[in-house]
């Protein structure tokens, strides 16, 4: 593996992801012209899905041995954005050595996305512009999973999604 390709791939995608999300973020969801922007960020996954999917295919699964901690968060962070390709994203899970807080978050995300209930209690809907736990499997172990995966328990993580949802102008109620 070309470690510095890898490396420069990932960095260019990531940052443009994450300018999309805050361009969307920053303008709020129901807002005049709020559809492109939404539009822009289904543009921008679909085109990273296929570029990550070239580099997969070229270099193989990264692991953090091969590219280093920081480009594994970065390549994590475009999978979960791959909700259009749930195969990828499940493969990628398996073969990838993601630190335990990212995979517990990648594996509900999966979970949510084939009807399930999750495991860790990372995933959350907005209602009427609060954050809503989505649904749990055995709710009366949560708090254990989530210290085993180094993942904020559900009342922190509802506070900073608040505190998120309070400083940019999201506002989902339609």
């Amino acid at each position: 593996m070309d470690k510095k390709v890898f490396q420069k791939n990932i960095k260019v995608m990531y940052d443009a992801d994450q300018h999309v999300r805050r361009i969307m973020l920053d303008n709020g969801l129901n807002t005049p012209g709020s559809e492109n922007h939404g539009m822009l960020v289904y543009l921008t996954d679909t085109v990273h899905g296929a570029k990550l999917e070239e580099l997969v295919s070229k270099h193989g699964f990264p692991r953090q041995s091969s590219v280093g901690k920081k480009c594994m968060q970065q390549f994590w962070l475009l999978i979960q954005h791959q909700d259009n390709n749930l195969p990828f994203q499940k493969e990628a899970l398996q073969r990838c050595d993601f630190e335990k807080r990212e995979y517990a978050h990648l594996f509900d995300r999966i979970a949510i996305a084939e009807n399930r209930k999750q495991r860790y209690g990372t995933q959350f809907t907005i209602e009427n512009g609060l954050p809503i736990l989505s649904p749990v499997e055995d709710l009366a172990n949560l708090k254990s999973r989530q210290a085993e995966m180094n993942v904020l328990p559900v009342e922190k993580s509802m506070a900073k999604l608040k505190k998120q949802l309070k400083s940019s102008k999201l506002d989902t109620k339609d």
